[in-house]
């Protein structure tokens, strides 16, 4: 790895979901910095800018910032700066920023970038200002392409549309991977204990969520992955009304208060449903869990995801 000193390949935005879009950028902007000798360097915006200039305009999360990290670390950066863009870095003028940051303290010498780049207060920064700011600075900068998925552009923005409105397939397509939440499992009332479907209550906190349901995953816990069912919904039978992420995991046994499990979506199941009485939740969870079963067997023998335990595989 050379020495910041030696200049920087570098790249900024938000990379919330660290799409195939954003990992195309990445990845040229650590390959040029290989092919020069520069150390390569990602500016991340986290939390999402948003939370700062319109707190309740700010989109749900596809990426908590660990899986950001971890994305990014996958694809060989050398460095990323977190940063929150708040006073005094967000009442930068486009220039300063480029003056000040990009080359006063990262030592730039390459810009990687999407054509759709922004920066500097206001976002009126773009990339003709970067390309007229790097003639005279001394830095180079690159533009990739706009990467599309059946005709239609990767964004972040186009992703969490398609998980809200429950579009997984195009959500997996453009990210490269399956949609995934991170949540930590916190005090439920142990209304699934009570029927013989113990479940846990996630807090998944402003991640972007599918529509209301029930779902078929892939659950990460315990240093182990787990089939399982995860409800989303506000629990119709007993009258709830507060949204509850609810996750049972196939054939575990055991506390999972205060762990942080990742839940990938697999298939969607069902709509939510109002039950005359427990009896019937149960029988149709009972329901569930079996055609849960045969739906990851299947996949697990198509190979298109790595061993589960054998957990899976009882009964």
């Amino acid at each position: 790895m050379p020495p910041l000193d030696s200049g920087s390949s570098l790249t900024f935005g938000t990379f919330d979901g660290v799409h195939l879009g954003h990992q195309l950028v990445i990845k040229r902007t650590v390959e040029r910095g290989r092919e020069e000798g520069l150390f390569s360097v990602v500016i991340s915006f986290d939390p999402h800018p948003m939370k700062f200039i319109d707190p309740d305009k700010a989109p749900p999360v596809l990426t908590v910032t660990r899986k950001k990290l971890e994305a990014m670390e996958e694809l060989g950066v050398d460095m990323v700066v977190l940063t929150k863009l708040e006073p005094p870095l967000s009442e930068m003028s486009a220039a300063d920023f480029v003056r000040e940051v990009l080359v006063g303290k990262l030592k730039v010498r390459r810009v990687v970038v999407g054509p759709d780049c922004s920066f500097g207060k206001g976002g009126v920064g773009n990339v003709g200002l970067l390309r007229s700011l790097g003639s005279t600075l001394g830095f180079q900068v690159e533009v990739v392409p706009k990467q599309k998925v059946e005709g239609i552009p990767i964004s972040s923005t186009r992703i969490r549309k398609a998980v809200l409105e429950g579009d997984l397939e195009l959500a997996e397509k453009m990210l490269g991977r399956r949609y995934s939440v991170m949540g930590r499992v916190i005090e439920g009332d142990k209304l699934g204990r009570r029927i013989g479907y113990p479940t846990a209550n996630l807090d998944v906190g402003d991640q972007a969520l599918p529509p209301k349901g029930v779902y078929v995953v892939l659950a990460d816990a315990k240093g182990k992955r787990w089939g399982g069912l995860l409800n989303i919904g506000t629990r119709p039978t007993i009258s709830g009304t507060e949204r509850r992420v609810e996750l049972h995991l196939l054939g575990f046994e055991g506390d999972l208060y205060g762990e942080e499990v990742e839940v990938e979506f697999m298939r969607r199941l069902r709509d939510e449903i109002r039950f005359r009485s427990l009896a019937e939740l149960k029988a149709q969870i009972e329901r569930d869990e079996k055609e849960a079963r045969e739906i990851l067997a299947r996949l697990q023998r198509g190979g298109f995801y790595g061993n589960i335990v054998r957990e899976l595989e009882a009964d």
